[in-house]
């Protein structure tokens, strides 16, 4: 008996969006349109609505690219394995819940380098 090697599943969610302010790659966006986003934020409901992680970088006016679902790499990544993700304050990413506001969970690390984006809905405090 051969035993065969389970392919390993890659799968993402891309978007291409316009950047509504100056957006930092591997900040939490939220939409403020059909075409724009801006940085989410854990402190408003509506900031707090997490449409997914920019992977690059843009200014007012230009495109970037967003992970809505799927594994993003990243060697600055040094997230605790399976354990959640939340967003924080202006997109930042943090495994710390925050304390007022609303918690968005938004995945799970996937140790040093990597972390799986699957957004849930936000929850008030």
């Amino acid at each position: 008996m051969t035993l065969i090697p389970k392919k390993k599943f890659e799968s993402q969610t891309v978007l291409e969006k316009i950047a509504d302010e100056a957006i930092s790659a591997l900040k939490c966006v939220t939409s403020v349109s059909t075409t724009n986003v801006e940085l989410a934020d854990s402190l408003d409901f509506n900031d707090s609505k997490v449409l997914g992680v920019a992977v690059t970088a843009g200014n007012i006016g230009e495109k970037i690219k967003i992970i809505t679902f799927g594994e993003i790499k990243d060697a600055s990544f040094i997230f605790t394995l399976n354990e959640p993700l939340y967003l924080g304050n202006n997109g930042l990413i943090t495994q710390a819940p925050p304390a007022i506001g609303f918690v968005t969970t938004i995945g799970h690390g996937l140790g040093n380098g990597a972390i799986f984006i699957n957004i849930n809905e936000s929850i008030e405090l």
